[in-house]
């Protein structure tokens, strides 16, 4: 693991991993500075952890330049258990200006880990007026089903501001890769009761012409640039 991670590189990211000066034959310590393009450090990471389990993290400290002498953020745990659990817990949080914003220590008394869930936890009843999106079906059919639902709260809903929020999300959803089916959509706010509405899907219309005429125009343009 520690030969893994110590080989890794990336532009403005530097890792380091040494044995743990307390412990060297049983922790590791793994160093992360996050560098700007000028290569100038901004942010440091800290991390003493078991060499034979990394996911056993025994220290964390994140420190910055621009608050010297201090760390944003360290953690101490202690008093794992068999399944790698830490049952103590030391935070100490400070901010931008190195004041002191938490000091806390928790004790857990007892760990029950990969309990049963009952299934009645996941079921999902949301009102009416609510849009899903089951992001397990095909594309299309997941667009097909979130206009429909769309629609659907049209009509039910009476709100300006919920009806305009709806408005907005058509456009959201629909500009870049669906401009005929906002199109139509749009048409139909022009009959809406509502002049407020009305204006918007006009103007909205108005801006979507003017894509299509844009991206035609850039389709049709020939290359004049000199050989």
């Amino acid at each position: 693991m520690a030969e893994k991670i110590s080989s890794f590189t990336l532009d403005g990211i530097n890792v380091t991993v040494t044995p743990d000066d307390n412990e060297p034959d049983k922790k590791d310590r793994i160093e992360i500075t996050l560098h700007n393009k000028d290569k100038i450090k901004v942010l440091s990471l800290l991390m003493i952890c078991a060499r034979d389990d990394y996911s056993r993290v025994y220290y964390v400290q994140i420190s910055s330049p621009a608050v010297p002498n201090k760390s944003l953020h360290t953690q101490t745990c202690s008093d794992f258990d068999t399944q790698g659990f830490p049952h103590k817990a030391t935070i100490v949080d400070h901010d931008n200006q190195g004041n002191l914003r938490l000091h806390e220590t928790y004790q857990v008394e007892d760990v029950h880990l990969n309990m049963l869930i009952p299934k009645e936890v996941f079921e999902f009843d949301p009102p009416e007026d609510y849009a899903i999106t089951d992001f397990r079906l095909p594309e299309a059919e997941r667009l097909t089903l979130e206009i429909k639902s769309m629609k659907n709260v049209l009509k039910s809903e009476a709100a300006p501001g919920r009806r305009l929020e709806i408005l907005m999300n058509f456009w959201g959803l629909l500009k870049d890769d669906h401009p005929d089916k906002l199109k139509d959509i749009l048409n139909s706010f022009l009959e809406d009761e509502d002049p407020y509405l009305r204006k918007n899907a006009a103007t909205m219309l108005q801006v979507l012409e003017s894509r299509k005429d844009h991206l035609e125009q850039d389709q049709t343009t020939p290359n004049n640039k000199q050989q």
